[in-house]
C-alpha cells in the first residue's frame, strides 16, 4: 500500500507558486520578498535596483534566481504552500533571463564605450534622410573659432 502525504493548505499560509513568478517577473524591485513579509530583504533589492539606475539588476536578479531555489518559508518561518514544479521551472527560466541582462547591459555598456550609441546630433528633415551636424571648436592665438559642417545621407 503506498503511503501518499498530502500537503494541507493553512488560512494564512502564503503559495509558493505565487513566491517564484513575482520574483521571476518582478524579482529585482523585491516584490517576492514584500509579498512572502521578508521587508528588509525586499526594501534592500528595492533600493539597489532604483538608486544605481537599473544596473543593479544584475545583481538584484542573480539574488532572486537564488531566492527561487533557497527560499521554502515566509518571513514568520510558516512554510510556503509548495508547488515544487514551478519552482524549478520558474528558477530555470530566471536563469535564463538573468543571463539575458548580463548580455543586454554588457552590450549596452560596450555600445557606449565604443561611441556606436553617442550620435546625438542625428536629426530626420522630414524626407527620410538624415543629417549629421558636427560642431568643432578651433582654438588660435587670436581667436576662437566654431566649426559646423553638415553631412547629408540618405537612408
Amino acid at each position: 500500500m503506498k503511503n501518499s502525504t498530502k500537503q494541507i493548505y493553512h488560512k494564512n499560509q502564503k503559495s509558493q507558486l505565487i513566491y517564484v513568478i513575482l520574483a521571476l517577473l518582478f524579482g529585482p524591485f523585491g516584490l517576492h520578498n514584500f509579498y512572502a513579509q521578508r521587508w528588509g530583504r525586499g526594501l534592500i533589492q528595492l533600493a539597489i535596483t532604483l538608486f544605481t539606475g537599473f544596473v543593479g539588476t544584475v545583481i538584484t536578479s542573480l539574488w532572486s534566481v537564488i531566492n527561487i531555489f533557497t527560499i521554502n518559508s515566509d518571513g514568520n518561518g510558516k512554510a510556503f504552500y509548495t508547488n515544487t514544479p514551478a519552482k524549478y521551472i520558474c528558477g530555470f527560466l530566471g536563469l535564463i533571463k538573468y543571463f539575458a541582462e548580463i548580455v543586454f547591459w554588457g552590450a549596452l555598456i560596450i555600445g557606449f564605450m565604443m561611441g556606436n550609441f553617442s550620435d546625438i546630433g542625428e536629426k530626420s528633415n522630414g524626407k527620410n534622410w538624415t543629417i549629421r551636424e558636427k560642431t568643432e571648436k578651433i582654438v588660435t592665438p587670436e581667436k576662437t573659432i566654431y566649426q559646423t559642417t553638415e553631412t547629408i545621407k540618405s537612408n
